[in-house]
């Protein structure tokens, strides 16, 4: 890779850079609330929406601007899931 191929690449993360960090700053945001409304019993752990295991459930967040609004899942589901949403974004897909 040649210097003119660093510099865009490098060009391209400082611009995509504010986008990322504020995400950033909005997952972590809701992954607290849910904590702290676990801890006050405010929301309830669900069994997982694929499998139905109930025990150690994930709450998954589809729109981190509802932060209290999460699909319980498994582990390997949730795992499963953002691996879905990364080759949903990496090949611009609607559906897969």
């Amino acid at each position: 890779m040649g210097r003119k191929e660093i510099a865009a690449k490098n060009n391209l993360h400082n611009e995509t850079y504010p986008k990322r960090k504020a995400d950033e700053a909005k997952r972590n945001k809701a992954v607290y609330l849910v904590t702290r409304a676990i801890k006050a019993g405010r929301l309830v752990r669900g069994p997982c929406a694929v499998c139905g295991v109930a025990e150690r459930t994930e709450g998954h967040h589809p729109d981190y601007d509802k932060p209290l609004e999460v699909v319980w899942l498994c582990n390997k589901h949730h795992a499963m899931e953002h691996k879905r949403i990364r080759a949903q974004r990496k090949y611009n897909l609607t559906t897969l």
